[in-house]
């Protein structure tokens, strides 16, 4: 059977339209559509030649096939995660004005792109957003570095008390019951993470901040979730210029579905 005879038509303004509405509007201007759905288009026929020359395929979570859960089959955990995302895109289209937005464009670009890890990309939006929440800092500049070519950190931001340039790099970081045996083996899997990418940083020149963002996989009770929050209670691990980690969480109150991206010290509280 030929998988790959009907070609691709990948629009994916018109997939992301329902779910995520607030990405859309804060996209400002002329916006790269169409390469975007040729860099799809291309990428399924690549996946489809794979997996009929291997007989099978491993394809990791994209933007929209998480639509196309939520629309398809109803995926409640699909449905509540783009419903959060796109209260925090609708969020940053406040707190950003329009010079702002334009700053952006690359970073939602990538966020778009169908064979990057997405998670990457919208841990830097969560993490942007909760500062821009706060009211104490307007973004200046992404990608930024002293000279053209060096390492680049992610955001420019000004604190506006104090008039001063603050340089913020996000790092996410997957944790997966294998790194949760014991309080050994997490520290090893983030300690060895944040080491690197400090290391790997340092180049850019520039006083930075490293701000990680944990992803914890979805178990049953929010299992691994919680270990990861009992092994900060107990190790008070912390290495210098790594902030205190942001972790995704969600939980029921009062048997109404909540979201949450916070500091892991608020989780403490749950």
């Amino acid at each position: 059977m030929n998988l790959i005879s009907k070609k691709p038509d990948f629009d994916v303004k018109l997939g992301l339209k329902h779910y995520l509405p607030s990405l859309i509007d804060l996209i400002q201007g002329e916006f790269a559509w169409s390469s975007l759905n040729k860099l799809w288009n291309k990428q399924h026929i690549e996946n489809l030649k794979k997996f009929e020359g291997e007989g099978s395929l491993t394809l990791r979570v994209t933007l929209l096939s998480l639509t196309a859960l939520a629309d398809k089959i109803k995926d409640e955990n699909s449905i509540r995660f783009l419903n959060f995302m796109d209260s925090v895109f609708k969020n940053l289209a406040i707190h950003l004005d329009f010079e702002e937005r334009k700053i952006i464009k690359s970073n939602l670009f990538d966020l778009l792109i169908y064979y990057n890890d997405f998670l990457n990309y919208l841990g830097e939006f969560f993490v942007l957003n909760c500062l821009l929440t706060t009211g104490a800092y307007k973004l200046i500049k992404s990608e930024c570095n002293l000279k053209k070519g060096k390492v680049s950190i992610d955001f420019n931001l000004l604190h506006l008390k104090s008039n001063k340039n603050v340089y913020i790099e996000v790092i996410n970081i997957e944790i997966t019951e294998k790194h949760l045996t014991d309080n050994l083996t997490l520290e090893k899997h983030l300690r060895g993470k944040l080491e690197s990418k400090l290391i790997a940083k340092d180049k850019s020149g520039l006083d930075y901040t490293l701000i990680p963002v944990l992803w914890t996989v979805s178990t049953e009770n929010n299992e691994n979730l919680f270990k990861t929050i009992s092994f900060f209670e107990e190790t008070k691990f912390s290495i210098d210029r790594v902030h205190v980690p942001y972790v995704y969480h969600r939980f029921n109150y009062n048997d109404e579905p909540i979201e949450r991206f916070s500091s892991i010290l608020e989780c403490y509280k749950m």
